[in-house]
């Protein structure tokens, strides 16, 4: 019961983000960005489905950062299947979305591998990327890695605030986003002609898009590749 209460709830509780995280992204020196979307799949008006639609229109490779309990229903496993097919990056953003603690991490991130795992029929399938709800992990010991993996956060210029703004405030932090850059949207509240929107603003200044992993310096080892 407690994974259909999950949409509802998101819409007021789940999408506050606070500061980034403390790593912060790399500027390879080229023109790249990367757009991550949170909190999803999102089902109702298959707006999930619609956003991917757009992303293959524009050819376009993005980082979809996961709720385990919404992988876990019919539509999310097939979302998630279609995100690893169309080459996405797939991000662990916890079950239930919570605050995490060292009281809940362990459950929390082993529950949405699990997630993705029977969402993709593999064994011992782990994303590479974590991300923290509300990119909030000052509750936790260490506070950028947990078993071996980044949280990866959005920089100090990508939080787009479509949780609370209206469009055109959302359009504006994406065309201002510098290169080398993580941009934060929703996957409840992006609409498809607002995505489509943004991507054609930063391929006008140049842009080519990556996933999130390769803009982010990892503090657990070396730099990532993007996947």
């Amino acid at each position: 019961m407690r994974r259909f209460l999950w949409p509802m709830l998101a819409l007021f509780v789940s999408c506050c983000s606070t500061a980034p995280v403390t790593a912060a992204p790399l500027d390879t020196g080229g023109r790249m960005v990367a757009i991550s979307l949170d909190d999803g799949p999102w089902s109702p008006g298959d707006r999930t489905g619609k956003l991917l639609d757009v992303l293959r229109d524009e050819g376009v490779v993005a980082t979809f950062c996961l709720v385990g309990e919404m992988v876990d229903i019919p539509y999310g496993r097939s979302m998630v299947q279609r995100m690893q097919k169309e080459g996405h990056e797939l991000c662990n953003h916890t079950y239930t979305h919570p605050i995490l603690t060292q009281g809940n991490i362990a459950r929390q991130i082993a529950s949405t591998d699990a997630a993705i795992e029977r969402a993709l029929g593999v064994d011992n399938y782990k994303t590479v990327i974590l991300r923290a709800p509300q990119g909030n992990t000052k509750y936790l010991r260490d506070k950028q890695c947990y078993g071996g993996r980044p949280f990866v956060g959005w920089g100090s210029h990508g939080d787009s605030d479509d949780y609370r703004f209206s469009g055109a405030h959302v359009l504006q932090v994406a065309n201002r986003l510098p290169a080398g850059e993580i941009l934060l949207l929703h996957d409840m509240h992006e609409t498809p002609e607002r995505l489509r929107e943004i991507i054609h603003e930063l391929k006008v200044r140049g842009m080519t898009f990556v996933h999130a992993s390769a803009l982010w310096v990892n503090p657990c080892g070396s730099h990532m590749a993007n996947n």
